[in-house]
């Protein structure tokens, strides 16, 4: 958590204080994260388009997001295999994210 703070320019108190512990702010920080990312992966799924232009779109959404987050997949893989469930309730249970459609 220090590492942290210090990288975001505040002291570790402060973050405590907002995200008490790593696996809540982690929790906050993928959670925001996903709100951004998984919809438009839905979206893209949920088109009328061609089934190549799909994964077209998706291979570059996918892209332009491990660009700006190349920790994610890490995170995602780390957090499966820890509690499996707890994780796909975190992502569909409570947090209002649409949840993937069936490809056409």
């Amino acid at each position: 958590m220090q590492d942290i703070a210090d990288e975001a320019g505040i002291n570790k108190a402060l973050l405590h204080y907002y995200y008490r512990d790593k696996e809540k702010l982690f929790e906050t920080i993928f959670l925001e994260e996903a709100q951004k990312f998984f919809p438009k992966i839905n979206a893209i799924f949920q088109s009328d388009d061609p089934l190549f232009q799909k994964i077209e779109k998706f291979v570059d959404e996918y892209i332009d997001e491990m660009l700006e987050n190349p920790y994610l997949p890490w995170f995602v893989l780390n957090e499966i295999n820890r509690d499996p469930d707890q994780f796909m309730y975190k992502i569909w249970g409570e947090n209002n994210l649409p949840k993937p459609g069936k490809v056409s």
